[in-house]
């Protein structure tokens, strides 16, 4: 957190996806990531674009348009640079859990949701979001807001906002939800 400069537009993940690449095994675990007043309205903190076997738990977030996005673009680049259409399996995250985070206090307007999942590209696979406190001051339309994904489970998150798993998934259990 600064007082002097705007938060980040995101703090640990991608900003782009590599043709063909992914990265593996990551564990974002016991993090603080305050926008405080400088909050970025359009910002996300995690962005999980092209992950396998992540792990995003007991961090907190605080005044973020989205804490935690799950994502694959509908352009890639090649290792020399080139920005190309994406296909088949890029951006594409697998096996991704978001477990016992606190993400409050979402600023501004910009589709804020505590976690989002989504794809112009593909569709994820067994994505888990539990257990988190998500909310707390209101503003956000969706807590949870999960689409293209095959597999995974929404389950015991509390706090402000509705959780909507699309049409566009395909074996996403929703267990139970509490507000």
């Amino acid at each position: 957190k600064s007082g002097a400069r705007p938060a980040p537009s995101q703090c640990i993940g991608n900003h782009c996806q590599i043709k063909g690449g992914q990265h593996r095994n990551i564990v974002i675990e016991n993090n603080v990531f305050a926008g405080g007043n400088q909050g970025n309205p359009s910002g996300v903190c995690v962005n999980l674009v092209g992950m396998e076997n992540v792990v995003v738990r007991e961090n907190e977030v605080s005044e973020y348009g989205r804490g935690v996005r799950v994502y694959s673009y509908d352009k890639s680049y090649t290792k020399a640079g080139k920005k190309i259409q994406a296909t088949g399996e890029d951006g594409i995250c697998r096996n991704v859990l978001v477990a016992k985070n606190r993400i409050s206090k979402p600023s501004g307007t910009y589709k804020s949701s505590g976690v989002w999942v989504s794809a112009a590209n593909g569709r994820h696979g067994n994505v888990t979001v539990r257990d988190n406190l998500i909310g707390e001051s209101g503003g956000m339309k969706y807590a949870v807001d999960v689409n293209h994904c095959d597999g995974g489970y929404v389950s015991e998150n509390q706090g402000d906002g509705l959780v909507k798993v699309g049409n566009t998934c395909d074996g996403v259990i929703l267990v139970h939800v509490q507000s």
